[in-house]
């Protein structure tokens, strides 16, 4: 079913005020989805996902020769919306019976706004060898120069995720979110809901929250799942007025339906915007944009 990949984290901000070099404005989006009995070792992850050097619930991807039964889409932009989308569905005879499995996955990335979404249908048994499932992230990077003040400050972002993650039965699948500080070099983990082997998990704002009552502001406890209505992250932003400080976002999901004598119906979508942004002491920034994007500025 899901791999965990080797490195750290999974919706990622990255702000390096101080670094001399700068980020060129840029989108990408990814898809990808699995559905065949493979004959074949896996590699794990795709290349795509080993490279963003996240910690994410990954999807098994089969290295060439054996690539059949998957498919990966990227897409690139320097300013409009980078959109792809990967629908599969395939069926195997595995040492326990029949299955059938079908989904999708997309990422939609635009400047400071992030889609991604991942969907798995199944039915039947499968075993070690079928390999099912989706996954996508959606990416911005982009520069953002603060100015109307003089030597060090301190911006606040806030980020707000909005979607559903839902299970009809047994499955596997996560939406997340990471964020390093520009003076850190090590990612700081701003949320991430999962499910693995029947029990969910919130982390956000770098601590493990309860999904019993009472739940987090801005999540709702559904029948089979979760929906998150203004969940938010924060992330303090150290930078130096009138220095370009990058800043990148990924955000991820992933869905893997277990298998089973009936159907196991996954759906994780997540929307991750950057609602807001206040600077320290300082009632009127300007920030200026390696975009040309507007982020909103509060007070």
């Amino acid at each position: 079913m899901l791999a965990r990949t080797s490195a750290a984290l999974a919706l990622t901000i990255l702000a390096a005020a101080f670094g001399p070099r700068t980020l060129a404005a840029s989108l990408d989006a990814y898809a990808y989805g699995i559905d065949v009995q493979s004959a074949c070792a896996t590699s794990g992850p795709t290349p795509n996902i080993t490279a963003t050097g996240l910690n994410l619930l990954a999807i098994p991807f089969q290295s060439p020769p054996c690539t059949a039964g998957q498919l990966l889409k990227v897409k690139t932009s320097s300013s409009k919306p980078a959109n792809v989308v990967s629908i599969i569905a395939g069926a195997g005879d595995s040492s326990f019976g029949h299955w059938t499995e079908s989904g999708s996955s997309r990422g939609l990335a635009g400047f400071g706004a992030l889609t991604a979404r991942a969907q798995s249908t199944l039915t039947g048994h499968g075993d070690g060898a079928t390999r099912v499932g989706h996954e996508s992230f959606a990416r911005f990077a982009d520069t953002l120069t603060i100015k109307n003040g003089a030597g060090a400050g301190l911006a606040h972002l806030v980020i707000t995720i909005t979607g559903i993650a839902t299970a009809s039965a047994r499955g596997t699948g996560e939406i997340s979110l990471n964020v390093w500080e520009n003076t850190n070099p090590n990612a700081t983990e701003a949320t991430r809901l999962t499910l693995s082997n029947g029990a969910w998990t919130l982390r956000n704002d770098g601590a493990y929250q309860s999904l019993v009552a009472p739940l987090p502001a801005g999540v709702v406890k559904l029948k089979r799942g979760f929906r998150l209505t203004a969940l938010t992250a924060h992330l303090d932003l150290p930078f130096s007025y009138g220095v370009p400080s990058n800043l990148r976002a990924l955000l991820y999901t992933s869905a893997a339906a277990g298998y089973g004598d009936t159907a196991s119906i996954l759906d994780f979508t997540a929307n991750a915007t950057l609602s807001s942004i206040r600077v320290d002491g300082n009632p009127a920034p300007v920030i200026v944009t390696g975009s040309g994007a507007i982020y909103p500025i509060i007070p």
